[in-house]
Parts: structure tokens; sequence; C-alpha cells
């Protein structure tokens, strides 16, 4: 019978892998286990899960206690997460200190079952949900009603920020308020290899978006045929709204395209001084860069344009955010998180996004769960930094 949870493990793995315990014990170097280990480690957990119930009878067929063979998956996820938090922590301090944006490579833990019962969780708070409401974070309710200006004014909107601080929720949220708005159409530039963005990708997407139609050949023709349709949608009380996401791969002749069509009214009499269709742009610090540039090529746009920052949460928006993932569970948060804790991720010195938060805050619960601590201290981010 086995009893030794370690032996059980490594049963388990050569389970996933079709292998026997014999070749593992022939091949039984500490780096090959050490390799299995880490593969089953990197699999995702639907691959595994497939192979539970033939494995847990495999498991019983060779002896092994039906209760006990029922526990090795968990077994195996344990030692996952042993094995992530032993690259984080380091052994016995050798690795060097992290500087706090370092953090951001370690990325968000997934909070599974097991951790959340020693917490005293239902939820991940981590996990995206369809539902989801945003936090209304000061940035993001700044960006939002800049979005609701645009769209109303039929502007054209730029809106900058680094990885991580929620332009996709913004998308999302553009998305959402529009479907329920019919005087109002939406197209989207997508282009399958973003590395940049021309002219032509533009004209392509508008025109399957507008019309369904196969692109005409020639820029100046697939322009005329694009300009002709958003005049059509405006004669008729539609606001065409332009929508780019990752706008930071467009390329200078692509942006003052845009802001080209934008300004569509010009040669349209009947529009009066009403604007052709409404232009978003979402992309990264590049994006912010290039429309505040005083480069000549450029200047059209940037004088046309209104810029938005998104900016990182506040110090003081730290603990509000976290709450928020944590609504799920009402007042889990407090009873998981230390004070302490809380001011030392709004110390850190980091691009305080969501994203950050949410590496820092569920690494430092694995680090909790680690040493049997039902509650996360600063000590235990600490400890993600070495």
């Amino acid at each position: 019978m086995v009893k030794d949870r370690r032996v059980l493990r490594l049963k388990c793995i050569c389970k996933i892998y079709g292998i026997s315990s014999r070749q593992l014990a022939e091949n039984s170097t500490e780096k090959m286990h050490r390799n299995y280990i880490s593969n089953v480690w990197n699999l995702q957990y639907g691959y595994i899960e497939k192979k539970k119930n033939s494995m847990i009878e495999a498991l019983i067929a060779e002896g092994i206690p039906e209760e006990l063979a029922k526990t090795a998956f968990e077994i195996v996820y344990e030692f996952e997460e042993e094995e992530r938090l032993r690259a984080v922590l380091g052994k016995d301090g050798e690795l060097s200190a992290k500087t706090d944006h370092d953090l951001l490579k370690l990325g968000v833990m997934m909070i599974r079952s097991r951790i959340r019962k020693h917490f005293g969780l239902k939820y991940d708070p981590f996990q995206q949900r369809r539902d989801d409401e945003p936090f209304q974070s000061k940035a993001f309710s700044f960006c939002r009603e800049a979005i609701e200006d645009a769209i109303e004014g039929r502007g054209f909107l730029g809106i900058a920020g680094p990885t991580g601080t929620g332009k996709s929720v913004l998308w999302t949220y553009i998305n959402q308020r529009l479907s329920k708005d019919d005087s109002c159409r939406t197209v989207t530039i997508r282009r399958f290899d973003k590395n940049m963005i021309k002219v032509g990708d533009i004209y392509r997407s508008l025109l399957i978006d507008l019309a369904g139609e196969p692109p005409v050949r020639g820029n100046e023709r697939m322009h005329r045929r694009v300009e002709e349709l958003l005049v059509e949608n405006a004669r008729e009380g539609i606001n065409t709204l332009i929508l780019m996401n990752e706008a930071h791969d467009l390329t200078t002749s692509g942006m003052v395209m845009l802001k080209r069509l934008w300004e569509a009214f010009n040669d349209t009499p009947d529009l009066g001084y009403m604007r052709a269709c409404t232009v978003i742009m979402l992309g990264q610090e590049m994006l912010g860069a290039a429309l505040r540039s005083s480069r000549p090529e450029l200047r059209e746009v940037v004088q046309r344009v209104d810029l938005e920052i998104y900016g990182p949460l506040g110090r003081d928006e730290t603990g509000l955010y976290l709450q928020h993932r944590f609504r799920r569970d009402n007042g889990a948060f407090e009873k998981v998180f230390e004070q302490s804790a809380v001011d030392y991720m709004a110390d850190l010195d980091i691009d305080r996004t969501p994203q950050m938060l949410n590496v820092v805050a569920s690494n430092a619960m694995h680090a909790a769960f680690q040493v049997g601590s039902k509650i996360v201290t600063e000590e235990h981010i600490e400890r993600l930094r070495c």
C-alpha cells in the first residue's frame, strides 16, 4: 500500500504521461523527476482533468485505497504550486532580491479550491467573470466620461495607458454601452498581424463592417467608398463609431487617415458642421507619445485629437480595488489581508495597475498558504521580493 504522498504524486505523473514506475526509477535523477513535474505544472487544468477518472481507476487497480487515489490530483496540484512558489521565493534565500517592478513577471496565480477553503472563500477573486463590474477608479471614471462626451459630440479621442490599467475593460464597456444604442453603430479595426496597421488594413476592416463588401482596389477608391458609407449613416441620424484597440500599432499615415475620415463632413454641405463619425483610439504609452509629439507629419492629428491618459490607481485606491475583487465573498477581504499588507502593497515602487495588484495579492496568498497562515501579512509580500 502506498502511504508516502511523494510516491503517490510520482505515480500520478507516470499515469499522466503513460510511463511506468520502472522507467522513472531507471532514470531516477532529480533532473528527470523535476522535468516531469514541471511539465505537469505547465499543463492546462482541463487537460489533466480529462484524465482524472481513468487515472483514479488505474491507481485503485494497483492496490491504492480509493480515498487516497481520489486525492491524487490535489497532491499533483499542490506540488505544482510548491514548484511555482520555489521559483518565486527561492531556496534558503539563495536568490537575489527582486525590484518591485520584477514582481509583474510572477503572473497572477489561480486560487484553487483547497486554497479558497483555507482562507474561507467561495470564489477566486482574481478570476474574471462575464458579469463583472469594472472598478470605478478615478482614472476609469475620467476616461468613461471622455468616451461618453466623444460619442455624444462625435469627437476624435485617444486614450493611452500602460499595460494592465484596464484598457480592455474600457473596450468592453464601450461595446456594452453601444449595444443598447440604436442611434450608434460600432465598427472595429482588426488585423491578424498587428506589427504595423496600415491605411489599407483600416479601409478593408471598415468596408467589411459597414457594408459587408469586399475591398476595392486602391486606397483612394476605398477611401471614397468608406466616406460615402459614413455620410449615408450620418444622413440617417446614425453615429458611426470607429473603434481602434492597440492603436499604438497604427502607422503615421493610418492616424492621419482616421482623422480625415472623421472630417468627412467637409465635403458634404447638407450635414452642416456635424461630424460623419466618432473615432476612439485605445493604446499603450507609445500612442500617447505619438499624440503629444511635434512631428510635422502628425501635426494635423495632434491639433485635433483629445488625448486622455489612463493612469494607474492612486495609493488610496489600493485597498478599495482589492475589496472590489473580493466583493463576491462579502467581508472576506478584511479577514484575508491584514491592513499592514495592504499598506505595504500601496507603498511598493510599481505602476499601481489592477493587473499588478492582482499579481502581488494572489502570489502573497499562495505564500501565506504555504506556511499555514490564514491571513496575509506584509512579511508574505516581502518574501516575494527575495
